[in-house]
């Protein structure tokens, strides 16, 4: 079992990174690291824009 200052400490770290999308969508795997390590926020690229819609259907599924 982890010490509560050592989760403490790597969900601060976590929070100072900027966090990548592989594609236009949240899979599985990424959402659950986003989920565990918090990161300040996400940056999206051209490989990520497919319609603005679904762009915002992402940002959505990554805030919830």
């Amino acid at each position: 079992m982890q010490s509560t200052k050592l989760v403490d400490a790597r969900q601060k770290l976590a929070q100072m990174f900027l966090m990548g999308i592989p594609g236009t969508e949240l899979e599985t795997e990424v959402a659950a690291v986003i989920k565990r390590y918090q990161p300040s926020g996400v940056i999206y690229f051209a490989k990520n824009y497919e319609t603005p819609a679904r762009l915002g259907e992402m940002s959505l599924e990554i805030q919830n």
